[in-house]
C-alpha cells in the first residue's frame, strides 16, 4: 500500500470514529439536507453515470472513469442539489463532463456555469452534455467556460440561493484561490460542495480552515464530499456525517 492510501486510510478510520448518522442530528436544518440527500435513489445517478459513460470517446474512457466522481458521489450531490435548490450553479472543474451532467439533470430549470481550463477536456464534456440534453432548449441556461478559475475580469451574475460545486485543482495554492474567491463573491445562502477532501493533506487544510471562515454556518464533512452553508442564520456548526446505508467510500 502506497504512503497516500495509508494516510487516507488512516484518515478514514478517524473519520469513521467521529461521524455521526441522520438521526443523531438536532438541527432542523441539517436533519432535512440529511434526509433528502442520503434517501435518493441509487439507480438515478447509476443511469446518469451509463448513459454519459457510453459517449465518452473510446481514446479517454479510462482517464475520464477515473477523474468523473463516482455514481453513489453523483447520488449525493444530487439530493444535495434538489435539496438546495438553486437559482444558479458555479462549477469548478468540468473535467469529462459527468458531474454536469448530474448538477443539471439534478435542477434542469438553474442556470448552470462551469470552468474547465484544459479545451480538451471542456470540448469532449461540452459534446456528451448536448447529446444528452436538447440544446435548443437549455442553451441559454448552461455554459461551457475554458477560462481559468478564479475568472479574470467580469465576474458571473450570481443571485442568492447559489450552488458551488468544485472539482478541481487538488493543490494548496490552486483551492485557496477558489475557496477566497467563492468567499468573496458568493450571495448570502450559498452553498459549497466540494469533491475530494481528503485527497491529500493540502486539500484536508484547506477544507478545515474553511470552518473558521466568518461566513461559515454549517461544515458538514462526509469524507468524500464536504459541505459549507453561508450566511445560514444559526449558530457554527461542525458535524461529521455518515451518508448512511449502503456506506461507500473507495479512497
Amino acid at each position: 500500500m502506497s504512503r497516500v492510501w495509508l494516510w487516507r486510510a488512516q484518515q478514514f478510520i478517524k473519520w469513521l470514529v467521529k461521524s455521526k448518522t441522520c438521526y443523531s442530528v438536532h438541527s432542523s436544518f441539517l436533519y432535512d439536507l440529511c434526509v433528502n440527500t442520503f434517501h435518493q435513489p441509487f439507480f438515478e445517478s447509476n443511469w446518469l453515470f451509463e448513459r454519459w459513460k457510453s459517449l465518452v470517446p473510446e481514446g479517454v474512457r479510462s482517464e475520464a472513469l477515473k477523474s468523473s466522481i463516482h455514481p453513489f458521489d453523483a447520488k449525493l450531490l444530487i439530493g444535495i442539489s434538489r435539496f438546495i435548490n438553486p437559482a444558479n450553479i458555479l462549477e469548478v472543474g468540468t473535467g469529462y463532463g459527468f458531474s454536469t451532467v448530474v448538477l443539471h439533470h439534478a435542477v434542469p430549470h438553474a442556470r448552470l456555469l462551469t470552468f474547465e481550463k484544459e479545451s480538451e477536456r471542456s470540448q469532449i464534456a461540452r459534446s456528451i452534455f448536448w447529446t444528452i440534453f436538447p440544446y435548443d432548449i437549455v442553451r441559454k441556461k448552461v455554459a461551457f467556460s475554458t477560462q481559468q478559475f478564479p475568472p479574470d475580469g467580469s465576474k458571473p451574475d450570481l443571485e442568492n440561493n447559489c450552488l458551488a460545486f468544485v472539482d478541481g485543482g487538488h493543490n494548496r495554492h490552486s483551492m485557496e484561490k477558489t475557496i477566497q474567491w467563492l468567499m468573496n463573491n458568493l450571495p448570502k445562502r450559498s452553498v459549497i460542495v466540494l469533491h475530494d477532501i481528503y485527497w491529500s493533506s493540502e486539500m484536508l487544510d484547506v477544507w478545515r480552515w474553511l470552518f473558521e471562515h466568518d461566513r461559515t454556518t454549517f461544515w458538514i464533512d462526509m469524507f468524500r464530499l464536504g459541505i459549507v452553508v453561508l450566511d445560514y442564520p444559526a449558530k457554527k456548526k461542525k458535524i461529521y456525517l455518515r451518508p448512511g446505508p449502503p456506506l461507500f467510500v473507495p479512497l
